[in-house]
This record gives structure tokens, sequence and C-alpha cells, in this order.
């Protein structure tokens, strides 16, 4: 597994940086690119157990498709969840501390390594692609939840 962090300051108390995180309607809005994502049964509550369907634009894929579970909900301190893309686990962590001017959000990333052709090119799709995109996702969740009254 390959493990990748990335942080962002946002200028809101934990819980209501929380409530934004966990509303799983809402993550079509912090994406910069298309996504939607919609519960598989239930009341699309983020509670532990509960599974979402979601697709979303990568390269190569403009409807990109993964099943997730919620696996962690610790209001307001952390969330996690697992998208299954082919069978293969992407975990999903964020971690929120209360910080003086708002609240960190670290947000961790286990995903499976590379194979085959994709482990060579995998070092540039990262840092041309992944890492800013991530970065850009939190950024753009930075900016939404900030501006929610």
């Amino acid at each position: 597994m390959s493990v990748q962090t990335w942080t962002v300051m946002v200028n809101r108390s934990p819980e209501v940086v929380f409530a934004y995180l966990t509303d799983m309607s809402r993550h079509g809005e912090w994406s910069p690119k298309p996504f939607r994502i919609e519960p598989v049964e239930g009341d699309g509550q983020a509670t532990v157990g509960a599974r979402f369907h979601s697709v979303g634009w990568i390269p190569g894929d403009k409807h990109h498709a993964n099943d997730v579970e919620i696996t962690r909900v610790d209001p307001p301190t952390r969330f996690s969840f697992t998208a299954y893309e082919k069978g293969q686990p992407f975990k999903h962590d964020f971690v929120l501390t209360p910080a003086a001017d708002g609240t960190r959000i670290e947000r961790t990333v286990d995903s499976p390594e590379p194979t085959g052709l994709l482990r060579v090119i995998y070092p540039l799709i990262w840092s041309l692609v992944i890492k800013p995109g991530m970065q850009k996702d939190l950024e753009s969740f930075k900016a939404k939840c900030e501006a929610r009254t």
C-alpha cells in the first residue's frame, strides 16, 4: 500500500467542518471535476457501514465508478471511508484538529501499489495529476465550507 497525506486549514469550527465533510450528498460541491455520489441503500447518512456509489472524472475515464463504505465516524474529529475500485481498497481518513484560527484537516489516502506498466509511469502521474488534484480537492472543500453560513 502507498500512503499519502494532504493538509488544509479551514476557518470554521471542527463541528461545522465535520458536518460538511460527512454530508456525502455535498461531496460533488467541492470536487474540482464532475463528481456525484449516491447512497446504495438507506437515507444517505454517513454512518459506519453505510454504502454509496460514486461516479467521477479521472484521466482517461469521465465516468469512473467506485463503491464506497463508511468505516469510521467520530464527531467532530475523524471520518474515514474506503472506496473500492475494481475490488482494490483505497482508504481515505480525515483527521480534524482544532486550531486557533479554525480546523486543521489532514487527509490520508492509503492505496494499493500500482502494478505492471502503471508501476513505471505512476511517479509521473502522481506528481502531475494525483498530488496536485488531491490538494485542489481540499482547497475547494475549504472555500465551500468557509462560504457556508
